[in-house]
């Protein structure tokens, strides 16, 4: 089944006198698949993807970087991609790399008016930044409001409104689901083109062998969502698309095969990076 991916744990309260404080640890992290597949692979905090960053708004937030030394190290840095943040140091400028056996403290004050929604965070160096992504330097971003409340209905009503209890009750009822859909190829392949460290060992007799041409859903192969999933209940799915390539990948959500007839169900767009659809 599919597992949800872990979240930072913050230090402080969030104010500008006393931010959130959380770690972030990059490296290459020997990833297992099965008894005898595994990945080499970049991580933040040794998962593949890297620990969901929970955050709200009107609240500060410092992240430090922390970089591998050694073979396990390459220079890297960070990058919340979509949020509107300042784009100068010590914030998201994504032109401040830390070197191997370094570390660095980012800064974000996550503005008042910000969009609740569903962002992501990669690394972002020049150079390096195919191979790092696409070899698992990434994760995702929830931005709340300092209040909890649900997000994603600016434009749907507002609180108080149909729209927010609805979205309000799939959040506290466990039928709100985030999926992290990562291109494993283009890690690979930018890899083989960066000369760097990251690679894939599977025996082709194991299901996990055509994992180099295909994806990961929360760092899993083909998993199944099946807790908590009943026929005329609505649920919310949260998807960040790792993707490194030019090549146009969808996420389709649809019934599984040898589904009853007529079993299709409706969807419909919220949003796009954050970004409430009307």
């Amino acid at each position: 089944s599919l597992i949800r991916p872990s979240e930072l744990s913050w230090g402080g309260s969030g104010t500008m006198e006393d931010p959130y404080t959380g770690e972030l640890n990059f490296s290459l992290t020997d990833i297992r698949f099965s008894s005898t597949c595994s990945m080499r692979a970049y991580t933040f905090n040794g998962g593949l993807p890297g620990p969901t960053l929970r955050m709200q708004r009107c609240r500060s937030y410092h992240i430090t970087l922390r970089v591998a030394g050694g073979g396990d190290g390459q220079t890297t840095n960070l990058h919340v991609h979509g949020m509107y943040v300042s784009p100068r140091s010590p914030a998201d400028n994504v032109m401040t790399n830390v070197e191997p056996g370094r570390e660095r403290v980012f800064v974000y004050n996550v503005p008042c008016d910000h969009p609740a929604g569903t962002f992501w965070y990669h690394t972002h160096a020049g150079g390096y930044t195919d191979a790092q992504v696409g070899g698992g330097g990434a994760g995702a971003i929830l931005v709340e409001r300092a209040d909890d409340e649900a997000g994603d209905y600016e434009l749907m009503g507002g609180p108080g409104s149909e729209a927010h209890a609805f979205l309000s009750g799939l959040s506290s009822s466990g039928r709100d689901h985030l999926l992290v859909v990562h291109n494993v190829a283009d890690g690979l392949g930018a890899a083989k083109r960066s000369k760097a460290s990251i690679d894939f060992s599977c025996p082709v007799n194991d299901p996990y062998s055509f994992m180099s041409s295909t994806t990961l859903v929360n760092g899993m192969l083909k998993p199944t969502l099946d807790a908590g999933i009943r026929a005329g209940e609505w649920q919310r799915f949260r998807i960040v698309m790792v993707e490194t390539s030019e090549a146009l990948n969808v996420v389709a959500l649809t019934p599984a095969r040898g589904s009853r007839a007529g079993a299709e169900c409706a969807v419909f767009l919220l949003a796009k990076d954050g970004v409430t659809v009307e």
